[in-house]
C-alpha cells in the first residue's frame, strides 16, 4: 500500500473532528495505513484541542478517544515485533505526559488549579490512561501507579488508570490495588474489579487477607466475587466458611464463587444449599458496583443448583 503524504494524513485526522462523519470508517482507514501515521496522530493528540464530545450525549464522538483508538489499533496490528515495540514505547511516553498533567495541582496555586479543570487536558488524560491499558505494555506501569497513588488525581482519571492496570494484568500492580482496597479507598470497587480482570492468581492470598479487614457487606461481596473470578482453589475454605456463617446476599455470592472455582470438594456444602429457599430481595438499583443486583428476586437454592452444575 502506498503511503499517503503527510498533508493527506492530516486531512484524514481532521475529519475525526467533524461530527457527522463516518468515524468508524475513518479510524479503520487510518489503522490500515499503518505505523507511518503514528507521528501525525501523536502530534494531533498533543497539540489539538479536545472538548467534550461534539454531541454532549454521544461518547462515540469523543475525538480524543477516536485518535487514541487509531494509535492503539496501529500498534496492535503491526506484525514486526521490533517496530511494534518501538511504537508501543512511543505511545507510552506520549500518554505518560498527559495522564500526569494534574498530579502537581494544588488549590493553593490558582493557575494550576484552573488548569486542572481544562476540558481538553482532562479528556487527553482519560483517554491516555485507557490507551495504556489497551496496549498491555508493562512499561506503562510506573506512570499508572503514580496516578492511582496521588491524592490530587482526578477520580475519573484514577478509575481509568485502575482499569488499565487490570487490562495489563502484571503482578507488580497487585500490591498497589490491594492498598486501595485495604485503605477503603473510594475506588475500592474498581480496584477489586481490576484484580479480577488480571486473571492473576497471585492476588488470591492478598484478597483473602483483605476480607478480614472489610466491614461492609457490599465490599465483602465484591472481594468474594473477585475470588470466584480468579478460580483458585485456595479460596475454597474461606468461601465455605462464609456460606456457613452468612445468609442471603453474602451467602449467594459465595455459592456462585464456588461454582466458578469448580472444586469437587465443594459439592457437599453446595448440596446443603439446595434446601435454602430464601428469596433475595435486594431493592437498590444504583451504587458503584453491579454485583448484588444480579440476585434480585432469586432463591438461594437456584444459585446453588447452577454452581453444582458448573462443578
Amino acid at each position: 500500500m502506498n503511503t499517503p503524504p503527510s498533508h493527506k494524513i492530516n486531512k484524514l485526522i481532521d475529519r475525526l473532528f467533524i461530527y457527522n462523519e463516518n468515524h468508524k470508517q475513518i479510524v479503520d482507514h487510518i489503522i490500515s495505513i499503518g505505523s507511518v501515521v503514528i507521528p501525525e496522530l501523536l502530534t494531533a493528540f498533543r497539540e489539538r484541542e479536545f472538548r467534550h464530545a461534539q454531541n454532549q450525549t454521544d461518547t462515540d464522538h469523543n475525538t480524543a478517544r477516536l485518535i487514541a483508538k487509531s494509535i492503539v489499533g496501529i500498534a496492535k496490528n503491526e506484525q514486526n515485533p521490533l517496530v511494534r515495540d518501538n511504537i508501543s514505547m512511543q505511545i507510552v511516553n506520549e500518554m505518560a505526559v498527559h495522564i500526569q498533567w494534574h498530579i502537581e495541582v494544588s488549590p493553593l496555586d490558582r493557575d494550576l488549579y484552573n488548569k486542572a479543570f481544562d476540558d481538553s487536558l482532562f479528556h487527553k488524560a482519560c483517554e491516555s490512561a485507557l490507551a495504556m491499558g489497551q496496549l498491555k505494555d508493562a512499561r506503562a506501569l510506573p506512570h499508572l501507579h503514580k496516578v492511582i497513588k496521588n491524592e490530587h488525581s482526578h477520580p475519573t482519571i484514577r478509575e481509568n488508570a485502575i482499569i488499565a492496570l487490570g487490562q495489563i494484568g502484571d503482578e507488580q500492580s497487585i500490591p498497589h490495588l490491594i492498598e486501595l482496597i485495604d485503605n477503603h479507598n473510594f475506588n475500592f470497587h474498581f480496584a477489586v474489579d481490576a484484580l479480577a480482570k488480571t486473571g492473576n492468581i497471585a492476588a488470591v492470598p492478598h484478597l483473602i487477607a483483605s476480607l478480614g479487614k472489610i466491614w461492609g457487606d457490599d465490599e465483602k461481596a465484591s472481594i468474594i466475587w473477585a475470588l470466584g473470578q480468579l478460580r483458585d482453589p485456595r479460596a475454597t475454605p474461606i468461601l465455605i466458611e462464609y456460606i456457613k456463617t452468612y445468609k442471603a446476599d453474602i451467602k449467594a455470592v459465595a455459592i456462585q464463587a464456588l461454582g466458578n472455582i469448580g472444586d469437587p470438594n465443594t459439592i457437599p456444602i453446595l448440596e446443603t444449599c439446595l434446601e435454602d429457599v430464601t428469596v433475595l430481595h435486594r431493592q437498590d438499583m444504583g451504587g458503584t458496583f453491579w454485583l448484588f443486583r444480579t440476585y434480585r428476586e432469586r432463591k438461594i437454592c437456584e444459585i446453588a443448583l447452577e454452581s453444582l452444575q458448573q462443578v
